[in-house]
């Protein structure tokens, strides 16, 4: 079965995934499927073919696409697969950002991008490079800038959390980073400023107190 489903991630047609991501959501994050998914290449496969921002993928098969691969980086083996890669990193970075960031994004799609990016940022962070990693930094403090119409509570609490874990992992030189480009506590979203935990992990980070 687990042969039968790498080789869909392959050769099916791409308006056709979305059966396919939906089923790996929840194999992805057994040790053993997940292991025997990404020996045929299914992963990487996956990645390329419903999100990089090229490829012919309904909204719909993103955010499947999407929730699959978020699932899959809390096994340290999968995200040091991803991100070790260099064509499946670009494709997973961009395909994502694209997401959170498009105008015609739905709350949904731009709510799935901001869980993978927290998860990529919290399992991640040691396996991606500095480029990388500076350019998800960057990604999120430019998102928590931009003015919307409508703000997402939840999507704004996981690009601070996001935030956090990559200041946690990049040290002081993320850290100078985000003081540079205007990080402080008292701006970031009303809803990450309400949960006192994170605003004073926040805090410690950012060298404020």
């Amino acid at each position: 079965a687990l042969g039968a489903l790498a080789r869909a991630f392959s050769e099916w047609p791409v308006g056709r995934l979305s059966m396919g991501c939906f089923v790996a959501r929840t194999l992805l994050v057994e040790p053993a499927a997940s292991a025997i998914l990404r020996a045929a290449g299914a992963l990487r496969t996956l990645v390329l073919r419903t999100l990089a921002v090229g490829a012919d993928a309904s909204v719909t098969t993103r955010v499947l696409g999407a929730s699959a691969v978020a699932n899959a980086i809390a096994l340290p083996a999968a995200a040091a697969e991803l991100l070790e890669h260099a064509e499946a990193s670009s494709a997973l970075l961009d395909g994502m950002l694209a997401m959170l960031k498009a105008d015609a994004s739905a709350p949904n799609t731009r709510l799935m991008a901001a869980a993978l990016l927290y998860n990529l940022a919290l399992h991640g962070a040691t396996h991606a490079d500095e480029e990388r990693a500076t350019m998800l930094l960057c990604a999120i403090i430019d998102e928590l800038n931009v003015e919307r119409e409508v703000r997402l509570d939840e999507v704004d609490v996981r690009l601070v959390r996001a935030l956090g874990q990559l200041l946690l992992y990049g040290g002081e030189e993320k850290r100078e980073l985000a003081t540079a480009l205007g990080v402080e506590v008292g701006t970031l979203p009303a809803a990450a400023r309400a949960d006192d935990a994170l605003r004073a992990d926040l805090s410690v980070l950012l060298g404020e107190v």
